[in-house]
């Protein structure tokens, strides 16, 4: 996805979610629109999850790598410094 879809997938996502829900539950609901499934659990386990570097299965790869992925047909996020496969 690009930045663009990724903004315009989070956006929708917020516009459709109660906002009286608790937070976990809106990230989760914004998260799953992005394609990056938020852990389940408790908060420690959570916390868990997303600090071990290797949430939604991406690492950094170089940008060979992204392009030979890209060609065939495999898209991942890409920031303004960091490419992730």
């Amino acid at each position: 996805m690009t930045g663009t879809e990724y903004r315009n997938a989070i956006m929708s996502a917020l516009s459709k979610v109660d906002q009286t829900a608790d937070p976990i539950s809106i990230i989760r609901t914004v998260l799953n629109s992005c394609d990056a499934d938020f852990p389940y659990g408790e908060c420690e386990g959570i916390l868990n999850t997303l600090s071990n570097n290797r949430f939604a299965q991406w690492e950094s790869c170089t940008p060979e790598n992204a392009m030979k992925s890209a060609n065939n047909g495999i898209y991942f996020p890409i920031d303004h410094n960091n490419i992730s496969c």
